[in-house]
């Protein structure tokens, strides 16, 4: 049996909800067979959602990690093929902090790429009926970064969920979704 480690995020910037959150837990709820996944709410927090990302590797010794986050205004999956090794943040986290050109892991490698056929994986979502994209980048806001510094070399996708509003209603259909470096997201 597979063991996958889902990772969602705690609400940011004054919202009520995150997506992401919500959909890594329907996940769980349901797994495909053949999967023993495991989810873990992390921080909107520079540094804190790394360290609570390297425990929950220690604690569930995953056989895949995949990191969920949300995007608003999007409304297809998007699986992220670069994560570079940089925090930039247009928005601050939820403690405030709004760290600019700082390297998630100094001296660490400048980026990583997915370690999974992030185009077959695209291919599939498509096959099965649901809007998908590629997105190049993951960008440098809380949730982006963790190929550049994360703690697992199993680490090797990335995906976004449409924002909820807080009256509970998507923005987007509830699929997962990718974002643009431009725009912040958890």
């Amino acid at each position: 049996m597979t063991r996958v480690l889902l990772t969602g995020f705690e609400p940011f910037g004054g919202a009520a909800l995150n997506s992401s959150w919500e959909a890594v837990r329907l996940v769980a709820d349901g797994p495909p067979d053949g999967l023993k996944v495991t989810v873990r709410r992390l921080s909107c927090v520079f540094g804190r959602a790394v360290d609570e990302l390297s425990t929950a590797v220690r604690e569930t010794g995953p056989d895949l990690v995949v990191h969920v986050g949300q995007a608003d205004g999007r409304s297809d999956l998007g699986v992220e093929r670069i994560a570079i090794n940089i925090e930039d943040a247009r928005i601050p986290d939820n403690t405030g902090r709004q760290p600019v050109d700082r390297p998630v892991v100094p001296g660490g490698p400048a980026a990583h790429f997915a370690t999974l056929p992030v185009k077959a994986c695209v291919a599939a979502v498509r096959e099965a009926g649901l809007p998908a994209s590629l997105s190049h980048t993951a960008g440098t806001f809380i949730s982006r970064p963790f190929g550049g510094g994360g703690p697992s070399p199993s680490i090797g996708r990335r995906s976004r969920t449409p924002a909820r509003s807080t009256s509970g209603r998507r923005s987007g259909p509830a699929v997962l979704s990718d974002n643009p470096p431009s725009s912040p997201s958890c």
